[in-house]
């Protein structure tokens, strides 16, 4: 669930910018599954994830994807 909330931060935070590009990185690939091929409705995070799915269908190019723990630098 954190890492769903830091990505509806990040893409928030984007709009807020105006950034037209942007590139997600997860380690979790169940989350990047669960934003990518949608969740069911009763998931515990489906609010979470319905939010973010609504942020990705603005006018930006936006890039999802899994990279492994030890090549995310940026969470290291």
């Amino acid at each position: 669930m954190a890492e769903l909330w830091g990505i509806l931060s990040a893409l928030q935070f984007a709009t807020e910018k105006g950034y037209s590009k942007v590139i997600l990185e997860s380690d979790s690939i169940v989350v990047v599954d669960l934003i990518v091929k949608r969740c069911p409705d009763n998931h515990p995070c489906a609010s979470i994830i319905s939010s973010i799915n609504c942020l990705k269908m603005q006018e930006w190019e936006i890039s999802l994807q899994h990279t492994y723990r030890q090549a995310n630098q940026v969470a290291n």
